[in-house]
């Protein structure tokens, strides 16, 4: 009898269940079809790189000292959007082999974040998540790295939460809600019109 391995890659659930989205403008598929639940990323390879991420490869993006408010925020965060920690690891493994050559264990956690954020995005419809916004400006951020267009996710988010829609009233309000508005303030960061890098859609007023 041979003993059992567990995997340490990305395991896919069955059966197949079919997502269909169609608010992607901008030279993005308008309709993306899931054959699968999102696979799941073994933690012991992605709760490291997650950890590292927010000690060191965070302060590239977000110049502050190495303990403060927003480690223990998107602690939080990554309680409620599931793609965090693994965009979070992707980056992490992104920034330590300097853009270059991108291994295998960086591609597999891109891959899964990317498809447990687009499946986050079509099921919680029009209610406003901060940790999927995060989650999403960190999507942003590894297409940005990789000298690739972001801002056609970018769209994609302010189109499925109407957020060029002035007489559009978000649910929650961010005025109540501190996680939401600051969510909401990373998108009109990188929204900013003087971002021309990795940019093909125009500047949406965020």
């Amino acid at each position: 009898m041979q003993p059992s391995t567990r995997p340490i890659g990305p395991q896919y659930a069955e059966p197949p269940v079919v997502y269909d989205y169609s608010h992607a403008p901008c030279n993005l598929e308008t309709t993306i079809t899931f054959t699968a639940p999102p696979p799941t990323y073994d933690s012991r390879i992605t709760q490291p790189l997650f950890r590292n991420f927010l000690h060191s490869g965070l302060r590239l993006f977000y110049k502050t000292q190495s303990n403060t408010w927003i480690q223990p925020f998107l602690v939080d965060m990554s309680q409620e959007s599931q793609s965090i920690p693994i965009m979070g690891a992707a980056l992490q493994s992104l920034i330590s082999n300097g853009g270059e050559n991108m291994p295998i264990t960086t591609m597999e956690c891109l891959d899964i974040a990317l498809k447990t954020f687009r499946i986050e995005i079509v099921s919680r419809g029009a209610l406003l998540s901060p940790g999927t916004i995060c989650a999403g400006v960190f999507l942003c951020a590894i297409y940005l790295l990789q000298a690739q267009p972001y801002t056609p996710y970018l769209r994609m988010m302010a189109d499925v939460y109407q957020l060029t829609n002035p007489t559009m009233t978000l649910v929650p309000s961010p005025e109540k809600d501190p996680a939401l508005q600051h969510a909401l303030e990373y998108m009109a960061v990188v929204d900013l019109p003087c971002l021309v890098l990795g940019r093909l859609c125009p500047s949406l007023g965020l």
